[in-house]
């Protein structure tokens, strides 16, 4: 699946059940929840990026702090 909410994109797998869909996600839920929550608060509190080598990008809070650091996946 593909969508985007006008500027950002997102992307991912599901998988049907009869007429239910589920995402599909390896992570256990408890996990994934804390994992989703961390990743959108690292967003909501970036205010600036630098590059980290090649295939990363950092983001930065307003102080300058590394909130998140992302990797390219290797393309």
């Amino acid at each position: 699946m593909n969508g985007s909410g006008g500027c950002n994109r997102i992307s991912g797998t599901f998988t049907r059940t009869g007429v239910a869909l589920k995402m599909a996600c390896t992570d256990p839920p408890t996990r994934r929840g804390a994992n989703e929550a961390q990743f959108i608060s690292a967003l909501q509190s970036t205010t600036s990026y630098r590059l980290a080598g090649p295939t990363r990008l950092a983001l930065l809070d307003a102080s300058g702090r590394t909130v998140a650091l992302l990797n390219s996946g290797g393309r």
